[in-house]
This record gives structure tokens, C-alpha cells and sequence, in this order.
């Protein structure tokens, strides 16, 4: 299997209530494939989350978080923060920030993109690199949001 394979056969579990196999090709691709891919991983959260697997979930992107920050290309240096004061004015919910990663709590009924925005406009007024999305949470859907810092 080569990686749009992989990427094509997890995407395709995450659409529906096969989670487990998502998580399994995802697990054999990073044995395979050790360079991270953050739309693969986008997925596999995705596909738990369909499955209300969040436990899974939060292991999955807590592991894969720390194996991810090794990788120069993915490595922004230390994790970028925006002072505590403009993230509560904003109205974000940080879950979790590490090397080139950020999970944001999106409650329903806000779009995907509104979050982004927010955080986007956030992170730039105070020097902080751009956004990158690479999950998408439906507008009436709640749970972790998992965004890039940089482009990938």
C-alpha cells in the first residue's frame, strides 16, 4: 500500500461506523510511513468521533502529538502561546497545544470555519503563525477540533 491508499481507505472508515479499522490502517501507515500526516490523522479523530470513541480519540492525538514534534518540518520550535487574557477574550476553548499542533474545544451549532477564523485572527495579532484545518467538524456537532500551526 502507498500513502493515498492508506489515505483514501481511512477516510473511507471515517465515514462510517468503522472507527476500529480507521484506527488500524492509521496505526499500520505511521509503522510504514514514519514522516506524519496530519489530514490522516484528521480522520481517524473523525471517524472516532462519529463512533463517540473520544477516549480513543484523546490517546490517539495525545501520542501522536508527541511523535509528531521530532519531525523538523513539523517543528515550529516551542509550542507558539497566545497570552491567556486574548484567548478568554476571544471565547476559544484551548484544549491541548504541542509542536505545530492546537485542539479546540467547537461547540455545536458554530461553524468549523468560524473557529478557525477566531483562532486564526487570535494567533496573527500576536505573531503567531497561520492555521492550517485538518479536520472539519459538522455545524451541529461538538468535540475537538484539531488545527495545524503553519502550513503543512
Amino acid at each position: 500500500l502507498n500513502t493515498i491508499t492508506y489515505g483514501a481507505a481511512i477516510s473511507a472508515c471515517g465515514h462510517g461506523p468503522s472507527w476500529q479499522h480507521a484506527l488500524g490502517l492509521y496505526s499500520e501507515f505511521a509503522f510504514s510511513y514514519p514522516e506524519p500526516k496530519g489530514m490522516f490523522l484528521g480522520n481517524v479523530i473523525n471517524a472516532c468521533r462519529m463512533a463517540s470513541s473520544w477516549v480513543f480519540a484523546c490517546i490517539l492525538l495525545e501520542r501522536e502529538l508527541s511523535r509528531w514534534s521530532s519531525f523538523d518540518k513539523l517543528d515550529i520550535g516551542m509550542p507558539y502561546q497566545v497570552p491567556q487574557q486574548a484567548l478568554r477574550k476571544s471565547g476559544l476553548s484551548i484544549c491541548a497545544q504541542q509542536h505545530g499542533f492546537l485542539a479546540v474545544l467547537k461547540a455545536a451549532g458554530i461553524r468549523t470555519t468560524s473557529i478557525i477564523e477566531k483562532a486564526r485572527g487570535v494567533f496573527q495579532q500576536f505573531g503567531g503563525p497561520d492555521l492550517t484545518c485538518v479536520s472539519r467538524l459538522d455545524l451541529m456537532t461538538s468535540g475537538l477540533l484539531v488545527v495545524a500551526l503553519g502550513d503543512l
